[in-house]
């Protein structure tokens, strides 16, 4: 396992940017038509274009395939406490250098049913995860099910999508805002 993992993050640091500066060269029509809003952020950049890859063009489409991922694993195993399907996919974010699974079927995480991705930052924790069916609270905040809830490094919510209104302070945000923030010390503000 440790092998597998050590080539997907060496796959990532090499074809990760030799991937960005292919996106950049062959992506422009994509990038000014879908993700004008991504605008300097890398992550998110990556992100839009891989959710409109489907309307991408035949060269955009294929700078934008898996080649940051591993083959799919043959058995379960646990990483991190978290059991990991069999079939699901290993991957190096060239971005932030994270790695995340594409998983072949739910699974848990602290009891929370999950679905889609999950990735973890290189020293181990929970970075992001797709909850499945039933939303998940962090306090006062409950999140909107399937849909990415993404983490600071020590575990506080940094970006997710509400499930029910909430006043925070003398801010209030409806059910179905983004809310995020760029540190754990910030305030969330709605993405529009």
């Amino acid at each position: 396992m440790n092998q597998i993992l050590g080539q997907v993050r060496d796959i990532a640091s090499v074809k990760g940017e030799f991937q960005l500066h292919q996106v950049q060269r062959y992506c422009q029509n994509e990038i000014s038509s879908f993700c004008t809003s991504s605008s300097g952020d890398t992550q998110h950049l990556l992100k839009c274009l891989i959710k409109h890859k489907d309307r991408a063009s035949k060269q955009c489409s294929k700078v934008l395939s898996d080649n940051n991922r591993a083959q799919p694993s043959l058995a379960d195993e646990w990483r991190h406490d978290i059991l990991i399907p069999a079939g699901s996919t290993y991957y190096v974010d060239p971005v932030d250098k994270s790695l995340g699974v594409n998983l072949s079927r739910p699974t848990r995480y602290m009891n929370i049913p999950i679905v889609g991705q999950l990735s973890w930052y290189e020293g181990g924790s929970i970075r992001s995860y797709v909850p499945s069916k039933t939303p998940v609270q962090y306090g006062q905040l409950v999140f909107a099910p399937n849909q990415e809830i993404t983490l600071f490094p020590n575990g506080q919510i940094k970006r997710g999508v509400l499930h029910q209104p909430v006043t925070i302070g003398n801010l209030s945000f409806n059910a179905g805002q983004i809310i995020t923030r760029d540190s754990d010390k910030q305030p969330f503000q709605s993405l529009k």
